[in-house]
């Protein structure tokens, strides 16, 4: 297990390298965002749909092998240990919306709440859909099921 995650970790080092340098990605007072451009495009519109795309894509595939697996064991033999383990994978990772506001002196107001929300949305779908899919089970299949 442990090489394979070192591999995972070489494999993302070397691609974002590479990307950033393919890209022109690099910060210096005389670089003007608007010079760079790849295929006729802006470089930052670029990377903006490239990343746009890519998440629409993983939550498309992940949505269809929710559909097509179906794995459920887990939500509905402990639905209160579901419902909690969702809340606090949705709630933990959207609070560094406040961090950075306050890191950057903004005042908490409607609209950083209504960022918190959709981050807590987004967290907590991926978390369904994830536990939907058989990741989790996957991942930690030498956890005894709930039977």
């Amino acid at each position: 297990m442990e090489s394979s995650l070192v591999y995972s970790g070489v494999v993302g080092a070397v691609l974002g390298v590479v990307l950033s340098l393919g890209l022109n990605i690099y910060s210096k007072t005389t670089a003007n965002s608007y010079v760079y451009s790849i295929f006729g495009m802006n470089v930052i519109d670029l990377l903006t749909y490239a990343i746009f795309f890519s998440i629409s894509a993983a939550v498309v595939v992940l949505s269809g092998y929710s559909i097509l697996i179906r794995d459920l064991q887990f939500p509905i033999n402990s639905p209160i240990d579901f419902t909690i383990e969702t809340l606090i994978m949705a709630v933990v990772p959207s609070l560094v919306i406040f961090v950075m506001a306050i890191l950057r002196n903004h005042p908490i107001n409607s609209k950083i709440m209504l960022e918190f929300v959709g981050l807590m949305l987004k967290f907590g779908l991926l978390h369904i859909l994830l536990q939907f899919s058989g990741f989790y089970t996957s991942l930690f299949p030498y956890v005894k099921k709930n039977v």
